[in-house]
């Protein structure tokens, strides 16, 4: 489908219609294995051309337990651009499972390339016990929004997810109680934006040391699944509310802090203490501590592993050795107090000056 728009200008005494160029207006198309071979690349198993173009939406939900191969008709190993992919939503209530694999001995991938905003990979399911997996490679020609709709059920991405243009990143949004499961060693540049949920890295999941992390209030990144992690170059990020905060959970497992640890904070009226960061083991320190939003300004650390710093009446403390946030209320001197010290320093400046015309 395409749609085409008309501008009229006058040109002199002559009204003059421009037709603009049709842009294209791509539709949903749906895999039903009608080839019965599993290929992307088969028209016959799509209710439409297979999709391969920036900006393609293709959709995996008309039946249960489905596989989709990254090949060509013939069933050769082949790679295919998306802007949207939907896996899921199947009928039945039995156990089911979608993937989407490489064919044997295959290295195609999926290149999320969008024509505005955001590539997105949707998991979404009605039924809780679904079992997800893309197996195959992930390039981003654009930024990627992954959401999982479902607390329930199985979520993962087993293959890596690189840039194909440098500094494109993921945002994760996982619905409250939901985990996506990271398993691939993924090379993407731009940032990780946990929105919401649990994003966890396998224990063969990693992601690139330049990526920063930003966690929302109430998300959390799990590495709990490795034995030991180190906050990578880009920093990490955690949004700190009025009732919750994010969390970098380690699980038993040691955590290495290093670089920069920055606390964005929303609200004014904040609770006594936040979990932060959990682990087995601590070692390193950050090299800044900033807090940003409705409080700016930066931390200082002191002995035994603190960063403590004082904004209004607010003292700010946080611990490397418990990874944990404090807020506690500092006394403020009254005005009438500012007035007498100030008075003080006035009469001995006085005395000085007189006792020096004396001498």
């Amino acid at each position: 489908m395409h749609s085409m728009n008309t501008l009229r200008i006058l040109a002199g005494s002559q009204l003059v219609a421009l037709a603009l160029v049709a842009t294209p207006m791509l539709q949903a198309v749906d895999y039903n294995n009608g080839g019965g071979n599993q290929y992307w690349g088969d028209d016959a198993n799509w209710n439409a051309a297979h999709p391969d173009a920036p900006g393609a939406v293709a959709r995996m939900v008309t039946q249960i337990n489905q596989v989709l191969l990254l090949a060509d008709a013939e069933g050769a190993d082949a790679s295919f651009t998306v802007g949207t992919l939907t896996i899921g939503t199947g009928g039945g209530s039995a156990s089911h499972h979608y993937q989407v694999n490489n064919v044997a001995d295959g290295t195609g991938r999926l290149i999320f390339q969008a024509t505005s905003g955001n590539a997105v990979l949707n998991f979404t399911n009605i039924f809780a016990n679904a079992t997800m997996s893309v197996n195959v490679g992930l390039t981003l020609n654009s930024n990627l929004t992954v959401n999982v709709n479902r607390s329930g059920g199985t979520h993962r991405i087993n293959g890596s997810i690189g840039s194909g243009v440098a500094g494109t990143g993921v945002t994760y949004n996982v619905v409250t109680n939901g985990l996506l499961t990271l398993n691939g060693a993924n090379t993407y540049t731009g940032a990780t934006n946990i929105t919401n949920g649990r994003v966890a890295l396998g224990a063969t999941g990693s992601i690139a040391s330049v990526s920063a992390v930003a966690i929302a209030s109430g998300a959390v990144f799990d590495v709990s699944a490795k034995s030991s992690y180190a906050i990578g170059s880009g920093g990490v990020t955690i949004a700190v509310g009025e009732t919750g905060a994010g969390q970098f959970r380690a699980g038993s497992g040691d955590l290495v802090f290093d670089h920069t640890l920055t606390l964005n904070l929303s609200g004014e009226n904040f609770a006594e203490s936040y979990s932060l960061f959990t682990f087995g083991d601590q070692t390193g320190d950050f090299s800044a501590v900033n807090l940003t939003g409705s409080v700016s300004g930066s931390l200082l650390l002191g002995s035994a592993d603190t960063w403590t710093g004082v904004f209004g009446d607010r003292l700010f403390t946080f611990s490397e050795t418990t990874g944990t946030l404090s807020v506690t209320a500092v006394a403020i001197p009254e005005t009438s107090s500012f007035a007498l010290a100030g008075g003080l320093v006035a009469l001995g400046f006085a005395c000085r000056r007189s006792r020096r015309r004396r001498d």
